[in-house]
């Protein structure tokens, strides 16, 4: 056991409110810290995580959060497994939080198999130490689950959520794609499943949690618009699915509201029906792809936009049409790194406005010229134009056969609505589909009408194996009931969170470490015989600080603690924010390297100390 610990004996008080001197006293002798004065809004702030990783196949896993929980925050849950074929059923907690679906099923159907989704609860109840545990239920036991949980502060409490991504492939370095934010401060959450170990997080991001079975979460705070992504560095080559949330923060301006079409009243729910498909497909690199509804467009119909293209760096920055008719993200950008890499999204229009023929052209513009890009849209009537939306599923691989991965639909009466992206050639629709479009880049939109919730996928053959993204949506008809409105979280009354303030700091927690001798590393039990995808570190250490003693001026105190790692003395290549904690255990995966660690204590206007005394650890 390696024990860090601190004392601080000198803390000083803070100077009166208004004033901001030019430099901080950190420690008599050993230096300042110069700030500059400013009245800037805190970022979203980390405040707890815990992990569950079961060795054996699980139909349901739980995970408490050990930690108490404060009214108005954010809770964020990421699951992986190690299968295709498994599906979330459900995710609760004991408080009665509602979890919504940020960003996949991401499914690798190769060998091996995963899949990865993240989730999110917003506006959470309050909650005691321990007494709140997210429970998540799959449709059947799923093969090395690995259940990740995070809380957040600082979030906005009403559409926390302002871009998603995720990407899937097989290297040395996972990556989710890269997504255009559009909100200037938000929070990034980026995590993966991976096959073989995540080494360290990617550049920028800070790393609350490698699990035991290797998968990472990290997040940074991103203070302007831009193009962002996540990535994440692995211990060796092999498969893996990253995804990234870009979540908003609280104060942030209010997301402009969709404006609502007009339709000429019906008297009875029009019948589901495909009215019409286009598509273009230019053959050189563009940053700009038009193609028009060649007939007349019914008022209250939905559009579905398809666009795939060749590279995994270009990103949709927006889908737009003549009418004016607003398109959301149905699911994607889903990203095969490759090579060859590939990107694809569906976005809908619902309830939209009539046009004559040829009248509405549907514009889709991207950041950078992309190569191949294969626009197709089509047209529908029938369909709810309240709520259209439904579930949605992505999935990549190589094979001749592409499918979606499976969805699992609430609704009797759906049209789901399948396409791909692909290396060589699809030859036709799966079996019960029809095939609306086959573009001359071989890529397909395929539909059929489902009389039955359940489970479903999309699949087409393809004319030789080869890499390739399919998709798939459903949407609600319109004679379907309306849906069953979300119910309120039982617990205290919510309110709207302020945003956390930026105190002006003066003066932070001193620490004076205590030199202690160089620890033994704990090892690892050898696993049995049974084979594990995503295997335990070799070996790992565990450190342990004593608590600053608080004073009477909370402003001064320690609120959390960042540990340094590096491979070298004085050399620290990772920070971890570890919140309040004062002890953990570091899994060391590089055999043979010598780990140097030190830890610091920030106040609550996040400004550090000194670092501890610097201790040290071999990995056998």
């Amino acid at each position: 056991m390696l024990s860090l610990l601190f004392t601080n004996p000198d803390l000083k008080p803070f100077p009166p409110p208004g004033r901001c001197p030019a430099k901080l006293a950190i420690l008599a002798g050993l230096g300042t810290l110069f700030l500059a004065c400013g009245a800037l809004a805190a970022p979203p702030n980390f405040v707890q995580s815990n992990s569950s990783t079961p060795s054996t196949p699980q139909s349901q896993v739980t995970v408490p959060f050990e930690s108490s929980q404060t009214v108005g925050n954010l809770n964020v849950v990421v699951v992986g497994w190690n299968d295709a074929s498994a599906q979330v059923l459900s995710l609760t907690d004991s408080e009665g939080n509602i979890y919504q679906l940020a960003v996949g099923p991401t499914v690798l159907t190769d060998s091996p198999a995963l899949s990865q989704s993240i989730y999110y609860a917003k506006n959470i109840s309050a909650a005691t130490a321990g007494a709140n545990t997210v429970t998540l239920t799959f449709t059947k036991a799923a093969g090395y689950p690995d259940v990740r949980i995070m809380e957040y502060s600082g979030i906005d409490p009403v559409t926390p959520v302002d871009v998603v991504v995720g990407a899937t492939g097989n290297s040395v370095t996972s990556g989710s794609g890269a997504v255009i934010t559009k909100n200037a401060l938000d929070l990034l959450v980026g995590a993966n499943i991976i096959w073989t170990v995540t080494g360290s997080p990617g550049s920028g991001f800070i790393q609350r949690m490698i699990t035991s079975d290797g998968d990472i979460v990290e997040d940074r705070v991103v203070t302007a618009v831009g193009s962002y992504s996540a990535s994440a560095n692995l211990n060796t080559s092999g498969a893996w699915i990253m995804q990234m949330v870009a979540f908003r923060a609280a104060g942030s301006p209010a997301s402009t509201p969709s404006p609502t079409a007009t339709p000429t009243p019906t008297p009875t729910p029009v019948a589901l029906a495909y009215v019409q498909g286009n598509n273009a497909t230019p053959q050189s690199p563009l940053a700009s792809v038009t193609v028009p509804y060649t007939i007349a467009q019914g008022a209250g119909d939905l559009n579905v936009v398809i666009v795939g293209w060749n590279g995994s760096t270009s990103q949709v920055s927006s889908v737009a049409d003549s009418k004016g008719n607003v398109y959301q993200l149905a699911v994607g950008p889903t990203v095969l790194t490759g090579p060859p890499a590939f990107s694809q999204s569906i976005y809908y229009a619902k309830n939209v406005l009539p046009a004559a023929a040829g009248a509405n052209v549907v514009t889709v513009n991207l950041n950078a010229a992309a190569n191949y890009v294969d626009l197709r849209i089509v047209e529908y009537c029938g369909v709810d134009q309240v709520s259209p939306l439904e579930v949605s599923a992505a999935a990549t691989g190589s094979s001749a056969t592409t499918s979606s991965g499976t969805l699992i639909t609430k609704n009797a009466t759906d049209l789901l609505v399948g396409a791909n992206t692909v290396w060589t050639s699809t030859t036709g629709p799966g079996a019960g589909f029809t095939q609306r479009l086959l573009t001359n880049d071989g890529d397909i939109v395929e539909d059929r009408t489902l009389t039955a919730a359940g489970s479903y996928s999309a699949a087409a053959p393809l004319s030789s194996a080869g890499p390739w993204i399919a998709q798939a949506a459903t949407f609600r008809t319109a004679s379907s009931a309306a849906p069953t409105p979300t119910p309120t979280p039982t617990g205290p009354p919510k309110t709207t969170p302020t945003p956390i303030p930026t105190a002006t700091p003066t003066t932070t927690p001193t620490l004076t470490p205590t030199p202690t001798p160089t620890p033994t590393p704990i090892t690892t039990p050898t696993p049995g015989s049974t084979p594990s995808t995503s295997p335990a570190p070799p070996s790992s250490v565990s450190l342990s600080w004593s608590a600053e003693t608080a004073t009477t001026n909370p402003a001064t105190n320690a609120v959390g603690y960042k540990l340094s790692t590096g491979f070298s003395s004085g050399n620290y290549t990772q920070v971890t924010d570890l919140g309040n904690a004062t002890s953990v255990t570091i899994p060391m995966q590089k055999s043979g390297s010598t780990y140097f660690f030190v830890v610091t204590a920030y106040n609550n206007a996040g400004v550090s100390g000194p670092s501890s005394n610097e201790v040290s650890a071999k990995a056998p």
